[in-house]
């Protein structure tokens, strides 16, 4: 785009961000453009907490998409009222509407149109900060057989018609929304307890095994108890989803960043994880790049990690190779996970972070999952002022990609948390809560 539409886009959008939209909308359109040049900006805010916008985006077309061409499609296709009210008049037989722009502008308005003591404005700031003016024809006032009716009433019952068209349409919105919230919640039911039972039922059966002496060596009895630590482990990881989960929904997660290395600290994790690869014939290979230190909450990073394993683990194929590599790329600390499964399709590689989405292939499998696990792990990335996306891993399966903020060296941040072991992380949190 040209320097003079990038500067009124800059100007306008972020103004109306700011002043207009509210946290409610699903976007907002903004129309204008410099000397003289029409655009039209349809865009959405990304709210941090607080309500506080950090984030727009959107696309610029031209202003006719929200012109008189498109409100005479809706005024032709929609009716306002039933048939058996309206007699099949036309919405235009019925009320003349006008409609201007914030500059005064007519944008659109009704044929033949006429004055009526019947009339209302009403701003339409989500959409161009338009001002619509409805006004009921005179003519339709006894099509609606309303002239029997003293005067002073046809206002109240026109407000009492519009009202109950608005209630109405909030009740087919609010219906579809509780439809969709109870398929979604008994969707995650199902598959979180499906990937509970599956745990339990081996650490039952290897407990009762032991409880009732039957196993015959030592190896053996070394097994069973391999299986329950292992098992155990797997539903422990489940569980901290879970409630990592809740708390990213309800906005309550709690960080305490602290300078490490970043290689040591995704080595721990995949050694704990190691007896679950073990398990499913999958090998684990490593390639961690020397001083990569990051600044990131332990409990969180080891979170983040599971889950991109856990998720290698089950969209790969059985005697595959899992990779894990980090390294300092553009200075910021990265740590990716390749497996060599089918990879995710490019349309998909934004939704797949999204709360409960799973891929149609995956969606009716055999392939257990709840569909949050890499919701969580970007939640808990952008919280560290991070980021996570998807690439292709060059075996031609995914590649999980987590990028955290770098500690400038390790040498400055152990001389600072000598001095006030809390003073970093906490001043870390303030300044990205104060950025936001």
């Amino acid at each position: 785009m040209s320097l003079a539409l990038r500067s009124w886009l800059e100007d306008s959008v972020r103004a109306q961000a700011r002043t207009v939209y509210q946290p409610g909308w699903n976007y907002a359109v903004a129309i204008g453009g410099p000397r003289n040049e029409q655009h039209a900006a349809a865009y959405a805010v990304k709210f941090a907490e607080h309500s506080a916008p950090i984030a727009v985006y959107g696309f610029t077309t031209c202003p006719d998409v929200v012109g008189a061409p498109m409100i005479e499609r809706v005024l032709a296709r929609h009716a306002l009222l039933p048939v058996s009210v309206s007699g099949g008049a036309s919405n235009d037989s019925i009320v003349s509407i006008s409609i201007r722009d914030a500059d005064g502008r007519v944008v659109f308005e009704s044929a033949h149109a006429q004055q009526s003591p019947y009339a209302a404005s009403v701003p339409f700031e989500q959409v161009g900060r338009l001002t619509v003016r409805a006004a009921i024809r005179p003519r339709a006032i006894q099509l609606l057989a309303l002239g029997a009716i003293p005067e002073t009433r046809v206002p109240w019952l026109v407000g009492l018609l519009v009202l109950t068209a608005a209630m109405v349409v909030v009740t087919v919105m609010q219906l579809r929304r509780e439809h969709e919230l109870s398929r979604l919640r008994a969707d995650f039911i199902s598959s979180v307890s499906h990937e509970l039972r599956t745990p339990l039922s081996q650490i039952l059966l290897f407990a009762e095994t032991l409880n009732l002496g039957r196993v015959r060596t030592e190896k053996e009895r070394r097994n069973a108890t391999d299986v329950i630590v292992q098992e155990g482990r797997r539903l422990m990881h489940l569980v901290e989803n879970i409630l990592h989960f809740s708390r990213a929904e309800r906005r309550m997660t709690r960080l305490g960043p602290e300078p490490l290395d970043l290689s040591a600290a995704v080595s721990s994790v995949i050694d704990d994880w190691r007896p679950l690869a073990t398990a499913a014939d999958v090998t684990i290979a490593t390639h961690f790049a020397a001083d990569v230190h990051a600044v990131a909450d332990r409990a969180a990073l080891r979170q983040m990690i599971l889950n991109s394993l856990d998720n290698a683990l089950k969209y790969g194929p059985t005697g595959q190779t899992v990779t894990v590599a980090t390294a300092m790329v553009n200075g910021a600390a990265r740590v990716w996970v390749d497996d060599e499964g089918e990879g995710i399709p490019s349309h998909a590689r934004e939704r797949v972070w999204s709360s409960f989405y799973r891929l149609d292939r995956h969606a009716n499998s055999a392939v257990a999952g709840s569909g949050i696990g890499l919701y969580v792990v970007r939640e808990l990335a952008r919280l560290h002022d991070g980021d996570a996306w998807v690439e292709d891993a060059p075996g031609g399966g995914a590649r999980i990609v987590l990028e955290l903020p770098a500690a400038d060296s390790r040498a400055a941040w152990l001389s600072l948390t000598a001095v006030t072991p809390n003073a970093v992380p906490q001043a870390k949190l303030a300044l990205r809560r104060f950025r936001c």
